[in-house]
C-alpha cells in the first residue's frame, strides 16, 4: 500500500510540474509576440512640413521635420484593418529623401512608364529644404521597395521649391504643382508633370490664384478640378487667404476659375490639411493658422455639390503644418506644431481621428465606418484604393499582429482545456482510490470478524 501511494503522489506532482511548466511557456510566448508586434509596428517619429498622400488604403508621410533636424523616414498607416490611436497600424518602409516642405504624390502602375513601369505604381516626391541637386524629382517604387532619382529637369529656372502643393489626377496620372517659393524668389507657376514620360507637359506664370505658398490643395474626382485652400502670398507671407471663394484650376480649359461657397465659412487660414473622399463630393479642411501667431483647432466639410462648408467639433488643441487623410467616413490628423515656436510645440506621433458621421474626434479607427461607413477616401487626391495592386508592409504587420493574437488565444483555450482534463481525470482518480481504499479497509474488517 505505501509503494502505491508513493507512486501515486510522485505522479501528481509530476503533473503539477507539467502543468506549471506549460503555462510558463505559454506565458513566455505570449509576452514574446507582444513584444515582437511591437517591435515590428513602431511609431514614427513626430514631426512636422512632412510630405504625404493616400493610395493602396494606406496613409503615406515621409521626411518632415523633427525638433532637431530634417529626416528622411517614411511610413504607411493602415486603412484596411482597424486600430486604436494607442496602437496604429503603422509600417516602417525604406528611407527616403531628408527634407521638410515638400510633397508627395501617387503614380498608379498604368501611369508609370517614365519611373519604369513597375507593376505595383510608385510615390513621387517634389521639391522640398534643402535644395539637392538631381533630387527635385524622386520616386519610390512600391515593386522594388527603394527610391530613385528621376532626371527631369526642374521646371522654368527654379533652383529649389517648398511651400507648394501637388495632386495628381487618378484618371489621367497628370501631376499638378501649386505655388511654392525657395529663399526669397518667388517660385510659383503651375506645372504639370505626366508621369508616362518623365517630363513638364506645360508651365502656367503666376496668377492671383497660383502666386501663393502653404496652401492646401485636392483632387475633386467630382469636378475634374484642381481645388485650392488658403494660403498667403509666396513673398512675402503674410495673413491666409480668405476661402468664401476658392480658387480651382479646370485642366480641361487650361483656366483658373472661382467656386463660390456659402454656410460655416472657415476664417483666412494658411498651413492647413485638406483631405477629399474617393468620390469628390466632400473634402475636409482642418487647422492651420492666420499669420505667425493665431492658430486654429477647427474643422470644416465642405459638400463639393452644393458648395455648402458645415462646421464640425473642434479638435483638442492646434494643429498645423501636419499630414491628413480621409477614408471610411474617418478623418485622421498626425504630426505638425501648435504655437509659433515650432521646435518646442511639436504634436506626439499619435494620430487623431473625426468621426463626420457622429461629429466626434473618437479614439479608434475601422474601415467599415463607426456608423456602418459613409464614402471612400481620396486623401490629397493623388489615387487610393487597390488601384496600386500589391500587398503594403503594414498588411503584413497587421496579419501579423492578428495572427498573434489568434495564436494566443488559441494557446489559452488549449492551456484551459487541457487543465480542466487533467482536472477531471484526477477527481476520477481520487475517487477511484478512495472506492478501492473503502473496499480494502471493508475487506480488512470483514477478515478480522472472521467473515470468509
Amino acid at each position: 500500500m505505501n509503494n502505491k501511494s508513493l507512486s501515486r503522489e510522485d505522479h501528481h506532482q509530476r503533473k503539477s510540474k507539467l502543468s506549471s511548466l506549460l503555462a510558463t511557456t505559454l506565458l513566455s510566448l505570449t509576452l514574446l509576440l507582444i513584444t515582437s508586434t511591437k517591435v515590428a509596428a513602431q511609431a514614427p517619429a513626430a514631426r512636422r512640413r512632412l510630405a504625404f498622400t493616400q493610395y493602396n488604403n494606406a496613409l503615406f508621410i515621409q521626411g518632415g521635420f523633427t525638433p532637431q533636424q530634417a529626416i528622411g523616414q517614411f511610413n504607411s498607416l493602415d486603412f484596411k484593418t482597424a486600430w486604436k490611436t494607442s496602437s496604429p497600424s503603422w509600417s516602417n518602409l525604406a528611407v527616403g529623401p531628408v527634407l521638410s516642405h515638400h510633397t508627395l504624390v501617387a503614380v498608379k502602375p498604368e501611369h508609370g512608364a517614365g519611373f519604369g513601369g513597375a507593376a505595383q505604381g510608385y510615390l513621387l516626391s517634389i521639391g522640398g529644404n534643402p535644395a539637392t541637386p538631381g533630387a527635385f524629382w524622386t520616386a519610390y517604387d512600391f515593386q522594388a521597395g527603394s527610391w530613385k532619382a528621376i532626371p527631369t529637369p526642374l521646371p522654368g529656372n527654379y533652383t529649389g521649391l517648398e511651400g507648394h502643393a501637388a495632386v495628381s489626377d487618378p484618371d489621367t496620372g497628370l501631376v499638378y504643382i501649386v505655388g511654392g517659393f525657395y529663399g526669397n524668389t518667388t517660385e510659383n507657376l503651375l506645372t504639370v508633370y505626366d508621369p508616362k514620360t518623365a517630363t513638364i507637359v506645360s508651365s502656367q506664370a503666376a496668377t492671383d490664384a497660383s502666386n501663393r505658398t502653404d496652401v492646401a490643395a485636392v483632387w475633386s474626382s467630382k469636378r475634374k478640378t484642381v481645388l485650392t485652400f488658403g494660403g498667403s502670398r509666396a513673398i512675402p507671407a503674410v495673413s491666409g487667404f480668405d476661402l468664401t471663394n476658392l480658387y480651382e484650376y479646370d485642366p480641361s480649359a487650361r483656366i483658373w476659375k472661382t467656386m463660390a461657397t456659402t454656410g460655416n465659412i472657415p476664417t483666412r487660414r494658411l498651413d492647413s490639411c485638406a483631405a477629399a473622399s474617393e468620390d469628390g463630393s466632400k473634402v475636409v479642411l482642418f487647422g492651420g493658422s492666420l499669420d505667425s501667431n493665431t492658430f486654429f483647432d477647427t474643422i470644416y466639410v465642405l459638400d463639393v455639390v452644393s458648395g455648402v462648408w458645415k462646421q464640425g467639433a473642434s479638435a483638442s488643441a492646434y494643429r498645423t503644418r501636419m499630414a491628413c487623410g480621409f477614408m471610411a467616413g474617418q478623418f485622421v490628423a498626425f504630426g505638425g506644431s501648435k504655437g509659433s515656436n515650432r521646435e518646442t510645440t511639436m504634436h506626439d506621433n499619435v494620430p487623431i481621428i473625426y468621426d463626420l458621421d457622429l461629429d466626434v474626434w473618437s479614439t479608434g479607427y475601422d474601415p467599415a465606418g463607426p456608423t456602418g461607413g459613409s464614402g471612400g477616401g481620396g486623401g490629397n487626391g493623388s489615387g487610393s484604393g487597390d488601384d496600386g495592386g500589391g500587398k503594403s508592409n503594414t498588411a503584413v504587420i497587421a496579419g501579423a499582429a492578428g495572427g498573434v493574437v489568434a495564436v494566443i488565444l488559441i494557446g489559452v483555450v488549449a492551456f484551459f482545456i487541457f487543465r480542466r482534463r487533467r482536472q477531471n481525470k484526477d477527481k476520477k482518480a481520487a475517487e477511484s482510490e478512495a472506492r478501492i481504499a473503502a473496499s480494502v479497509a471493508d475487506e480488512d474488517e470483514r477478515q478480522g470478524l472472521g467473515y470468509r
